[in-house]
């Protein structure tokens, strides 16, 4: 939830998000869904649907990936940086350097 939109937004954004995870179990048995929730991770019929143990062993194994307005951008910057190391020479702490600055003049744009 946005917290640069009005409180208004905020909470409906919330109830909306409150309504979406409350169905988690209808979601996995009608159109195959899964919604990690706690209790659905819990429950019988996640347990007993096929393949949930490997769902479990790539969840324990994972991280959270976060995305912004400017993830895309972001992005674009680590590309650049790579490139700058493999392709033009630079040197991978110059690249670091200049990576640094530039995503934060994108954070910096952004908020």
């Amino acid at each position: 939830v946005n917290s640069q939109k009005p409180k208004e937004n905020q909470e409906m954004a919330w109830k909306f998000i409150s309504y979406m995870l409350s169905h988690a179990e209808e979601y996995l048995e009608k159109v195959a869904i899964i919604i990690p929730t706690n209790e659905l991770l819990e429950s019988e019929t996640f347990k007993n649907y096929p393949y949930s143990d490997v769902f479990i062993s790539d969840l324990e194994k994972s991280t959270v990936v976060y995305f912004s307005e400017s993830s895309a951008k972001i992005q674009s910057l680590i590309k650049e940086a790579v490139e700058s190391v493999m392709l033009s020479g630079t040197s991978s702490q110059n690249a670091l350097n200049t990576l640094r600055r530039k995503v934060q003049e994108v954070l910096d744009d952004q908020y």
